[in-house]
């Protein structure tokens, strides 16, 4: 007697374990966190490879103005607005420009500027190795790519100015 009123007991038991009553509930809870983050996380890669192809095609745009010798005696600060300009633009908005980290570098040739010898800053003069840089330290919403809320994004691209007279 005492067998079988175990043996039920433990049947109704196992029974109970076996419904699966609220499981999707419970499945959802655990889901629903991890897919947010995923989401946030494309979000943020997103906005960071927005970002990262702004620069790019600012700097670009820069050298493009640069070789050429265009401009008036502030030629320099017409290529750092151009940099400014550009990544703002094509950003949609996401690159505040005044953050941004302009370097130009003049360099006599392009050997001197692999050898990192001492430069001269400005866009240099005709026929000279110039090296343009841009950096943007990006505050991102969620600390995804690591644990610092800061992403140090760069460009940057060395060109050999045309000819012209200075």
């Amino acid at each position: 007697m005492v067998r079988k009123k175990f043996s039920k007991l433990w049947q109704t038991f196992f029974h109970k374990l076996r419904q699966e009553e609220g499981a999707s509930i419970v499945e959802f809870a655990i889901m629903v966190p991890i897919f947010i983050f995923f989401i946030f996380a494309v979000i943020q890669l997103s906005a960071v490879l927005i970002i990262e192809n702004a620069l790019e095609a600012s700097i670009r745009e820069a050298a493009r103005y640069g070789i050429s010798g265009q401009g008036s005696g502030a030629r320099d600060s017409e290529i750092r607005s151009r940099i400014q300009t550009v990544a703002r633009d094509y950003s949609g908005g996401l690159i505040n420009p005044s953050n941004l980290t302009i370097t130009i570098n003049s360099y006599p040739n392009f050997q001197a500027l692999d050898a990192n010898t001492s430069a001269s800053n400005g866009s240099g003069n005709g026929s000279q190795a110039v090296k343009y840089q841009v950096q943007y330290t990006w505050n991102t919403t969620i600390p995804i790519f690591g644990t610092s809320n800061l992403i140090v994004l760069k460009a940057q691209t060395p060109v050999m100015n045309e000819g012209f007279e200075n």
